[in-house]
């Protein structure tokens, strides 16, 4: 069975009108595999490369490249015109490869990763110009009830009655997440191992690619470390001690984890860095099932719920985000906090969001301290919860008052 990712699928038909390469970069097991495959499958001329068996082979040129799947497989190149290269980071000297390939040969490239272009070497500085990157996340809850033909309905189109059903799958995401293999397999235990088989994955053919192998006990004490600090601060010298690691290879652990679609590092919001935090971000992970894998408990207990509920809830802006938006969180020293800021740059705005897990429209404080620090910049405000769906009025400010099943919507509300 397929899971329809549409937006994706929308983004590729989008860049068939240009040469650039196209870049289909995610976590290991977020589909872009079977995306690329089916996509591929509808163009005429094209063919579909698996990098996998290439990172034991060396190769001096692209057509040294293309003569090996000439050869091996048969392939006659004169009469291909999309070229569909997955996992290309397994491939050694791929930028040069790429830049070949763009500038030489007539194929338009899609190409594959799991992980940023940061850490593929050289095809940033090498290709700038002649690139396009579409970065796939696991499944929205959005996508999760399309998979599972149930309704998305709006904060317009919900009715009090319907709020019950949508908290109730909401649930079940909160507790497995939305890696496509894990949404698809019905029984619990079954999700269970995959979360497993996932994360061994990852350690097996991503982190091995750029930690010696002595490091991965140490990467994985430091992965359980941060699963258990889901909405905190990284601070990088108690961890240290804790770890007993070198600073230095905690920001290198961090880095991997970030640039591999892991970890999120939610920057603070810093304008008056006399009262707010400016040295330290806070903790998320890209996907809910993944933390719940890591604790090695899937019931959504009360002392675990409000984390799960703000990792869901960032996860969830992070898919909506645009360029025009970035996201942070803000604190002041005197410990008065903000979940998320949502900084639209081109007018120069800021949404606070709150991020309740229980059922509540009660205003927080927080939101009296940023109108007083930001109010002429502040749109709206947003407080998310477990089943309110309204709408107040707080210090001349309207105060959006949604599900938190509802994060994604934020940047569709209009003031």
């Amino acid at each position: 069975m397929f899971i329809e990712r549409e937006s994706y699928w929308k983004m590729l038909e989008e860049s068939l009108k240009h040469k650039k390469i196209t870049f289909l970069i995610g976590a290991r097991q977020v589909g872009k595999t079977t995306l690329l495959k089916r996509f591929a499958s509808k163009l005429k001329k094209s063919v579909f490369l698996s990098c996998d068996e290439l990172a034991l082979q060396d190769f001096s040129s692209a057509s040294d490249f293309l003569q090996y799947f000439s050869l091996n497989e048969g392939i006659n190149f004169e009469e291909i015109e999309y070229l569909f290269l997955d996992e290309v980071q397994l491939v050694n000297n791929i930028a040069i490869f790429l830049k070949d390939l763009h500038d030489n040969y007539p194929f338009k490239v899609f190409a594959s990763g799991s992980g940023s272009l940061k850490i593929f070497r050289g095809i940033s500085e090498s290709l700038v110009g002649r690139k396009e990157v579409i970065h796939m996340h696991p499944l929205s809850f959005k996508e999760y009830l399309i998979s599972k033909k149930l309704p998305w309905l709006s904060s317009e189109q919900l009715e009090p009655s319907g709020v019950a059903a949508l908290q109730e799958q909401c649930d079940e995401f909160l507790r497995f997440g939305g890696f496509p293999e894990v949404v698809l397999r019905p029984r619990v235990d079954e999700k269970i191992d995959v979360l497993a088989e996932i994360y061994q994955s990852y350690v097996d053919y991503d982190l091995r690619h750029f930690l010696k192998e002595g490091e991965l006990a140490s990467f994985h004490k430091f992965y359980k470390l941060l699963t258990g600090s889901i909405g905190s601060l990284q601070k990088l010298d108690a961890m240290h001690q804790e770890l007993s690691l070198h600073r230095r290879k905690i920001e290198r652990f961090s880095f991997l984890l970030e640039q591999t679609f892991l970890g999120i590092f939610l920057p603070p919001f810093v304008e008056n860095p006399s009262k707010e935090v400016k040295s330290h971000k806070k903790i998320y992970f890209a996907d809910n099932g993944f933390l719940n894998s890591a604790w090695e408990a899937f019931a959504l207990s009360p002392e675990r719920k409000g984390r799960l509920v703000e990792n869901f809830v960032i996860t969830e802006l992070r898919t909506v985000l645009t360029a025009s938006y970035r996201m942070f969180f803000w604190r002041k020293k005197s410990q008065t906090e903000i979940d998320v800021v949502l900084h639209e740059k081109s007018e120069d705005l800021l949404i606070p969001v709150e991020v309740k897990s229980g059922s509540t429209d009660v205003i927080p404080q927080s939101f009296k301290s940023f109108i007083k620090a930001y109010g002429n910049r502040v749109p709206f405000l947003v407080l998310l919860n477990r089943d309110k769906n309204l709408v107040r009025e707080f210090e001349g400010k309207k105060v959006y008052v949604l599900p938190y099943f509802l994060a994604s919507e934020v940047l569709a509300i209009r003031y």
